[in-house]
């Protein structure tokens, strides 16, 4: 099943029904071995109110992250089943921890580096959403890939984890 011109995907949450808005669930497009580990977030409380355009409250319950985040090579690996194209991917991530124990990670799209050892914290502060954005083309047949993992630096581990919300993938 090929993306629409807009998907909105919970990531390790349920289907979400927002309106006319559908965040559906982020398993089917998980790569197996690169899963993650799911984490329910439903009793902190996410700040959104200063995203641009953020999901619905309930998307920021549950958060798709690392298993074993001091392991540099850990990554949570998304396709996605998309004709060649140019898309933007939009990223809702947070941090809960604090200045003292920051989240950070890498994310690359189509093999390219977008964000390296970036904290969530330091863009919005403790349980505020984030949400960066990134333009890219798709050129071959093998759809969408999102790799998300540690930005572990090789001096603290425990600095290194991806906490990941939702995504978004529109086609342009």
């Amino acid at each position: 099943m090929d993306i629409q011109s807009s998907q909105e995907i919970n990531c390790c949450g349920p289907i979400l029904y927002n309106g006319s808005e559908i965040w559906e669930s982020d398993l089917r497009y998980l790569v197996e071995g690169h899963e993650g580990i799911p984490f329910d977030s439903s009793d902190w409380s996410v700040d959104p109110s200063e995203a641009s355009n953020p999901a619905p409250d309930l998307v920021y319950e549950s958060i798709n992250h690392l298993q074993d985040w001091t392991n540099p090579s850990e990554s949570i690996l998304y396709t996605f089943p998309v004709p060649e194209g140019k898309y933007t991917m939009r990223l809702h991530t947070f941090c809960r921890v604090s200045r003292h124990r920051p989240c950070s990670m890498t994310v690359s799209i189509e093999n390219a580096v977008v964000l390296e050892n970036w904290n969530p914290y330091t863009t919005a502060g403790h349980l505020k959403v984030a949400i960066p954005e990134f333009t890219t083309d798709v050129t071959d047949s093998n759809g969408l890939q999102i790799e998300i993992n540690g930005g572990y630096n090789g001096s603290n581990p425990w600095e290194s984890d991806a906490w990941v919300a939702a995504l978004e993938i529109i086609t342009l």
